[in-house]
């Protein structure tokens, strides 16, 4: 696989369900997410909730 469909192939799977997250899911108030390739070969994101930290 070249570096154009690679390219296409994250921003439309990882890039796409990370935007959404990051907005109006679990990552809107911060956290931590691991992207996986499940068993049965499909992208899978892990949510881990991270404390806030004191600035």
């Amino acid at each position: 696989m070249g570096a154009r469909p690679m390219a296409r192939l994250i921003q439309d799977t990882i890039r796409s369900a990370l935007a959404d997250e990051l907005l109006f899911g679990r990552l809107a108030s911060g956290g931590k997410v691991t992207v996986d390739i499940g068993q049965e070969g499909k992208i899978r994101l892990v949510f881990a909730d991270e404390p806030a930290s004191v600035a």
